[in-house]
Parts: structure tokens; C-alpha cells; sequence
């Protein structure tokens, strides 16, 4: 049975469609994931201040928005608290003061709203938490939000999984498609001769 080599623009096409499928699925994924890293537990202002429920317990992170826009305003502050400002976080079923653990700086960009953390916390149960600050010039928007840091590299792993089977996968695809093409030509070259 004679069967006609597999033309170039066949043995390229599929690659490219293994390459934009599969890319398509990595952008998804990691699209998807960005959804829920964003989820906060809440933001307010302060001054006055404002109340967050906590859903889950462990670590959270309390960010200061450097540029934001809440409740149809902008909002715009400095990296950091300005000198003399305060701020009280307290778990409101016990009274309890929580300490706010400085760290390395963190940033966060989603658009153009940008933030930076003020730091760390932990809570041993679902609770409802105020936060209030003092000494502040002008308000603030904070925020807070569960510390996702094992998820991050999950989805980067995720991501760059898909990424690096689909380009292998291309790859493989492209050898193999190329491999038959050249030897029906030379089957179809003897055949000739």
C-alpha cells in the first residue's frame, strides 16, 4: 500500500495546535488560581476602623493598599505606616490584643491596585477581628487576607508542569511527524527509482 507523505504544513500544524492547547490550558490554570489568591477576608479604613470576619484559622496577612480604589474612592498612601501611626488589632470574641509580626516587606499587584504587608498573624479558630489605627494624617485602606504562600507554589508548579509536558509533547510531535514524513518520501523516492 503506497500512502503519500505527510505534507510540512500537517507535520507543523499539529505541534502548534499540541502547543496552544496546551498553553491555553497552563494561562487557565494559573488564571483560575489567581481568582482565588486574590480572596481576602476583608479591607475598611482607617481611621475609623473597621471589622473582618476570619473564616479559617492560621496565618493572615494584614496589607496597607499603596493604591487602591474602595468604594468609588482612590486611595493612595506611602510603602510604609507613617511615623506615629498605630495600629490595634483585636479578636473580638475574647478582647484579646493579636501582635502583628513584622517581616521582609511583601508586595502584592493585581492591575493597578498595589499593596505591601504590614505583617503576619496567626488565629487558632474562626473569629471576627477589629482593626484600628491612630496617628494616621489621612485614611488608609487595609486589608486581610489568609497567607496562601503553599499555594502560590502549587499553581506555580501546576502552571509550569502543563507548560513543560506541552512543549515536550510539541516537541515529540514534531520529531515523530517529521521522522514519517521523511521516510515515506524516501519509501516514495525507491518506489520510483
Amino acid at each position: 500500500m503506497n500512502r503519500r507523505p505527510l505534507s510540512l504544513a500537517i507535520c507543523l500544524l499539529v505541534p502548534f495546535v499540541i502547543l496552544v492547547l496546551g498553553l491555553g490550558l497552563a494561562g487557565w490554570q494559573g488564571y483560575q488560581a489567581s481568582i482565588d489568591l486574590r480572596k481576602e477576608n476583608g479591607r475598611g479604613l482607617v481611621p475609623p476602623g473597621f471589622t473582618v470576619e476570619i473564616a479559617e484559622a492560621g496565618k493572615h496577612t494584614l496589607w496597607l493598599h499603596t493604591y487602591t480604589v474602595f468604594e468609588g474612592e482612590a486611595y493612595e498612601s506611602g510603602d510604609r505606616l507613617r511615623p506615629g501611626a498605630k495600629l490595634l488589632l483585636v479578636d473580638e470574641s475574647t478582647g484579646e490584643a493579636i501582635d502583628l509580626n513584622p517581616y521582609v516587606s511583601a508586595r502584592k499587584s493585581m492591575g493597578a491596585e498595589r499593596a505591601v504587608s504590614l505583617g503576619t498573624f496567626e488565629v487558632g479558630k474562626p473569629t471576627r477581628l477589629g482593626i484600628m489605627g491612630s496617628g494616621f494624617p489621612d485614611s488608609a485602606v487595609l486589608s486581610v487576607a489568609p497567607v496562601k504562600l503553599a499555594q502560590v507554589f502549587r499553581t506555580i508548579a501546576e502552571v509550569g508542569g502543563i507548560a513543560a509536558l506541552t512543549l515536550f509533547a510539541a516537541i515529540l510531535a514534531l520529531i515523530v511527524l517529521l521522522h514519517r514524513r521523511q521516510k515515506s518520501m524516501e519509501a516514495e523516492a525507491k518506489m520510483r527509482t
